[in-house]
């Protein structure tokens, strides 16, 4: 009889335990800490090239071969200048801010169109004059900040016809002190819309592709552009498009940056759960 009384408390006590673990409801996923570190490294790395080739297609020197400037106003962040001694490869070396007192590091650095401030140096190597398809640029990052994080990484860029460019990140890293590290790399297509050559600000490019990386949880993940995402120069957010994001030990989530307002507003959808964080 003991022996039963203790199989039926066994028995008992597992019924339990079965029934109270299919009570417990499954605890939603809202980790944005991946879609926003993403955010940061995306809006930046694209925003770099944009710079870049906004001031190129305005510059005879790299369009052609080294000669007569067409300058920006004179009142524009960055300032700017060639390598005249050689024909290509040209170096332009790109100014954020200015060192005021000669020790080698910048002491302010400037409000660029999209009302964030940047400080540092971005060296960018032509390869052959701008204008031809096939050439290309590289772009080097010295001590360059932007409202206090810290980004390196090479950006290479292939000119595949009149706006159409291919890009890679590679080593991309963003830091914000001890605080933290994002990793990231990409692969990806632009088309950029100059506008006009002697207003950067009002640049627009469409970006496609992937991307990967670490975020500052050490969790990696994977993005696949689903709708081209939408950089506008005078915004300092991305404005539209969407992508799916792949993270370590969780389910695919989805951004969209939205329908082309220029806000800090971006959704996130996973298994069916949607909502609002705000980028950086």
């Amino acid at each position: 009889m003991k022996k039963h009384l203790i199989v039926f408390c066994l028995l008992s006590s597992v019924f339990c335990l079965l029934l109270v673990n299919s009570c417990k409801k499954e605890e939603p996923d809202t980790e944005t800490t991946s879609a926003t570190d993403n955010s940061i490294a995306e809006g930046e790395f694209s925003r770099m090239f944009i710079v870049t080739n906004s001031i190129a297609v305005g510059d005879s020197g790299v369009q052609f071969q080294k000669g007569t400037y067409l300058p920006l106003p004179t009142n524009y962040c960055p300032n700017y200048w060639l390598d005249q001694d050689t024909l290509f490869p040209i170096t332009m070396t790109m100014e954020f801010g200015a060192d005021t007192t000669g020790d080698g590091t910048f002491d302010y650095g400037c409000n660029t169109p999209g009302e964030k401030i940047r400080m540092g140096t971005i060296k960018a190597v032509f390869s052959a004059p701008w204008s031809i398809n096939g050439s290309t640029v590289t772009m080097d990052l010295i001590d360059y900040y932007v409202s206090g994080i810290k980004y390196e990484g090479t950006i290479s860029v292939t000119r595949n016809t009149s706006n159409s460019f291919t890009q890679t990140v590679t080593n991309g890293k963003a830091t914000n002190g001890s605080l933290w590290t994002i990793l990231w790399n990409c692969s990806r297509t632009l088309t950029v819309d100059i506008g006009n050559p002697t207003e950067p600000g009002d640049d627009v490019s469409l970006i496609s592709g992937t991307a990967n990386g670490t975020d500052r949880n050490g969790k990696t993940f994977s993005i696949d552009i689903t709708t081209p995402l939408r950089r506008e120069m005078a915004c300092r957010w991305i404005v539209s498009g969407a992508m799916t994001l792949k993270l370590e030990g969780k389910k695919d989530r989805t951004i969209d940056f939205g329908n082309g307002t220029c806000d800090d507003r971006a959704t996130l959808t996973i298994a069916g759960n949607t909502f609002e964080f705000a980028l950086q």
